[in-house]
This record gives C-alpha cells, structure tokens and sequence, in this order.
C-alpha cells in the first residue's frame, strides 16, 4: 500500500532503493502472518497435521517478532517499518493500514491493541494513513486519508472498543463522501479535500 519512495519512507531511500527492498514492514509482515493463520486453518480442514503444526510455528514465531521488534512503547504504537542493516531500528513513522491489520488480526495483544487504536494521531477530518507528515511533499499518502484505510481503522477501533476512535473514522467516511458529493480515493487530511 505504502508504496511510494517519497510519500512513505525515508528521504535518502528516494534516490537508493535498495534499501527499501531491504527494509521490513510493518503491513506486509502483518499479512504474512494472516496468510500463515489461513494456512493453518486450511491445513486442519484438510487433515494435514504436519502442515498445520509448522503454519502455527510460523505464525507464532512471526508474532512474537512483529511484537518485539515494531512496537515502540514510547509511542505506543507500531512503526510503519525497519530500514536496512545500516540501522536496524524501527524508525518513529507510523501507518494506519499496519496499525489497523495488526489489531483485527490479532498480532498485537490486548494491550498494544488498545493504545495503538488509542494513540494513533487523527485530526478532525479523520485519521491520516501516514505520520507524521513530510513537509513539501504533496498530497497522496503524505497528508492523505483514504476512505478504505479508514474503515479499516474503524474496525480496529471497534475491535479495541474505543468509541471516539470509532465516531472520528465514521464521521471522516460520511464527511468525505458528502463533501464530495462521491466516494474518493483519498482526500487531504486536514480538510477533507480532494484537491488542496
């Protein structure tokens, strides 16, 4: 999803990236971990234990390494990534689409689920699906909301019962189609615009 260099990751991967192939995200690796519950799920319909067992090994393995090594407790929060072996440390930028499909699939535990619903920065007109923001960059991911990514949120938010995490995301679907007068891709973050 977050796949523009200079919308999404760090300036200096915009003219090298390889690094961004090297790097690990927080979103893919929540999907992996998704695909490997489905894995196991299939596997026990079919009656394949062995393939089960190794599915559950994986997955398990996978969540307790998105837990340890992209949650930040400062931030309570998950980072959007890790870059490469030059610096191995999550850096303090944060998705919503990760954020999201960490709690509804459960990788993050109770807790993480919790504050990260809690603590992930919104504004009036909703949720940004990046942060923070890049100065001069323009609107696409950088200072953009997007109506699928938010309901996303939504779901994340009633999954954490936080209901004015719930009534922001809600009222940013309904105020972006309205103000509109359509369902967009994504709108500006502060403004509910489709062009600013």
């Amino acid at each position: 999803f977050l796949d523009w260099r200079e919308q999404t990751y760090p300036v200096w991967t915009a003219a090298d990236t390889a690094h961004i192939a090297m790097s690990k995200v927080l979103s893919t690796n929540v999907l992996h971990y998704i695909i490997l519950d489905v894995g196991s799920k299939l596997a026990e319909v079919k009656g394949d234990n062995d393939f089960k067992s190794s599915c559950d090994t994986w997955k398990n393995e996978l969540q307790n390494s998105i837990r340890q090594h992209f949650y930040l407790e400062d931030a309570e929060l998950f980072s959007a990534m890790k870059t490469t072996r030059l610096n191995e440390h999550p850096i303090k930028k944060f998705d919503l689409l990760g954020q999201s499909l960490a709690v509804l699939s459960k990788v993050a535990n109770k807790s993480q689920a919790r504050k990260s619903v809690e603590n992930y920065p919104v504004t009036e007109a909703g949720p940004p699906v990046i942060w923070p923001q890049e100065p001069f960059i323009r609107v696409y991911h950088n200072r953009g909301i997007w109506p699928f990514v938010t309901a996303y949120a939504l779901r994340a938010a009633l999954h954490a019962d936080n209901d004015s995490a719930v009534d922001n995301a809600f009222m940013s679907l309904v105020k972006g189609a309205a103000l509109n007068l359509s369902n967009m891709e994504n709108f500006e973050f502060t403004t509910l615009s489709n062009w600013y």
